[in-house]
């Protein structure tokens, strides 16, 4: 009787934590609308960014983007004009030419990285090439939506793919801050993120079904120590990214949310104790492909590149 009264009283206890995350959940503010901080057009001269739009191929343009610091300056993957093009104050201007690859994610100061498949190139801030890293001959890692060079705080630089698998190719030389050193030695894949901090948690996105998706907290034992549901206010899920932590512990997820088969695009924070505290509903309406449509900075605050038939715009939420 004892032990019936105690499973009863557990059971309880669950239902109970289990309605209060969903009732904080539901009180989440839902943010629509941010500020444009670049509004470039098509084309090749400076300023401009490049566009393939024929009838034969699927539209190009750029594939990824990044938050060069904490200023809020951007750095743009020109993919069609094989440049970088960078912001200072809405206005953009060429650092690199003669560049290619698929992601780019800055080094922590004024350079900046860029993997193209083969290997990942480090720039110094005139565009000038340092020195590239070799990608591990087995790691496979897939062009496409989802793949992003990703600058950890810990200071390493890793690459995550469709499949939101980690694989660290680079990192900082702490004696001198700005070296980087090779770790393409390294064979074993890990899943999801570093948080804040070289010894913190890493995040990896489980999918139970289209409507029960977590993100998932381990150590370095793989012993689950945070599972947050995430909220899936109408629809069913499609593609979902885990896009990293702030300063102050909370996670953030790129949602594709299918629902009367059209996609909405959003992004959720959650706090580590499941509290769903601002989703952000974004324009979804991409005139070409972009395999890395949002960054979250450490600060916290969101950045969307959206590619429409007049140009690029940069939206700051």
């Amino acid at each position: 009787m004892k032990n019936s009264l105690l499973s009863v009283t557990i059971a309880i206890i669950l239902l109970f934590g289990w309605l209060s995350i969903s009732l904080l959940q539901g009180q989440a503010d839902t943010i629509t609308s941010g500020k444009i901080v670049l509004n470039a057009k098509w084309g090749t001269d400076e300023g401009e960014i490049g566009l393939i739009n024929k009838p034969e191929m699927e539209r190009c343009g750029p594939l990824s983007f990044c938050v060069a610091n904490p200023k809020g300056d951007v750095l743009i993957l020109d993919t069609i004009n094989k440049r970088v093009s960078g912001t200072t104050e809405g206005k953009l201007s060429t650092i690199a030419t003669d560049v290619n690859g698929w992601t780019i994610c800055p080094d922590g100061g004024e350079g900046f990285f860029i993997f193209n498949g083969r290997e990942t190139i480090h720039y110094d801030s005139s565009g000038v090439k340092k020195e590239s890293f070799p990608i591990f001959s087995k790691a496979k890692i897939i062009e496409g939506y989802g793949t992003e060079l990703k600058l950890t705080s810990g200071k390493a630089v890793e690459i995550n793919d469709v499949s939101q698998k980690s694989l660290t190719i680079a990192k900082s030389d702490t004696a001198s801050g700005a070296r980087f050193i090779s770790q393409s030695n390294i064979v074993k894949t890990i899943e999801g993120r570093l948080g804040n901090s070289p010894d913190s948690l890493r995040f990896k996105i489980k999918r139970l079904s289209t409507k029960d998706i977590r993100i998932l907290g381990e150590d370095y034992d793989g012993k689950i120590l945070v599972s947050v549901p995430i909220k899936i206010d109408n629809g069913y899920a499609g593609a979902v990214l885990f896009k990293g932590q702030d300063l102050k512990g909370n996670l953030y997820v790129e949602l594709e949310r299918i629902i009367d088969n059209r996609a909405e695009l959003e992004i959720h924070c959650y706090s580590i104790e499941g509290e769903r505290l601002k989703v952000y509903s974004l324009p979804k309406d991409y005139f070409t492909t972009v395999y890395k449509k949002t960054e979250v900075t450490p600060e916290g605050n969101l950045y969307q590149l959206l590619t429409t038939p007049e140009g690029v715009k940069i939206i700051q939420y």
